[in-house]
């Protein structure tokens, strides 16, 4: 049985990152995203996760979100928790292009290999009146689990904005 030590770690950082992003925040958009990934597998069986992350702004304009993310499997093997940063590219606006990355730690004990996995995504978020947005994003995972194997990610979901002036 491997040690809850890096687990337990993490559920510390998770908690710390919800405890003082609040209030760190910014003058950006907070957001709440819903979202539903679609990972195409070279081999093997293609596989879909419900995701949430909670990011709050911690720069001007709502350049710079960051907070913690969980997904939610198909399989137990995928349900995973950690951090999202994202970076807007030119702020939040009707139309609002980004760069993402994830460092996710899966819950299910492995029997070998990475426990982790390190995703990197680029989108667009496109308002829906001041307090909404559809989020579309492709993306790979660069470190850890599913590295290997993982042609391409694709997700879509809907994001509640709120804060900033």
């Amino acid at each position: 049985m491997r040690s809850l030590k890096p687990l337990a770690l993490l559920v510390v950082l998770f908690t710390l990152a919800v405890g003082i992003a609040p209030a760190r925040a910014g003058e950006g958009l907070n957001e709440l995203s819903l979202a539903g990934q679609f990972v195409k597998v070279d081999e093997g069986d293609d596989q879909w996760t419900l995701n949430v992350a909670q990011t709050f702004a911690v720069g001007e304009e709502g350049y710079f979100l960051i907070g913690p993310e969980f997904g939610i499997g198909e399989v137990d093997e995928l349900n995973r928790l950690g951090f999202r940063a994202d970076w807007n590219a030119f702020g939040t606006g009707p139309f609002t292009f980004y760069l993402s990355g994830s460092g996710l730690w899966f819950v299910k004990d492995r029997d070998e290999g990475p426990q982790h996995s390190a995703l990197a995504r680029g989108g667009l978020k496109i308002a829906v009146g001041k307090g909404a947005a559809i989020d579309v994003s492709m993306g790979r995972v660069v470190d850890g689990i599913g590295q290997e194997e993982t042609a391409q990610i694709v997700t879509a979901g809907i994001i509640a904005r709120w804060g900033g002036r």
